[in-house]
């Protein structure tokens, strides 16, 4: 295994731990530095077409996610200003 492809799963396994401990913000940072490991990997050192196809939709999940927690936070930090505002 790769050192890029291997320190992108270490930081994806983070973040879904992160994601189950509802530390989003964590979580967040996490799956992006995650996907760009893999990103890394997959243009320096993955050459299988089959593994390249598993990661490329790996990373399209794991940046959703990310997008997800993104918005999810905002809305509750702008449901929290509402709420105090009012």
């Amino acid at each position: 295994m790769s050192i890029k492809f291997s320190q992108a799963i270490d930081f994806i396994n983070k973040a879904q731990k992160s994601d189950e401990g509802q530390n989003f913000r964590e979580a967040i940072v996490l799956y992006e530095s995650g996907v760009r490991h893999l990103l890394d990997a997959l243009e320096h050192e993955i050459k299988g077409e089959t593994a390249r196809e598993a990661i490329t939709q790996k990373c399209l999940l794991y940046r959703e996610r990310a997008e997800e927690l993104r918005q999810n936070i905002g809305e509750s930090e702008s449901g929290r200003i509402a709420q105090t505002t009012v």
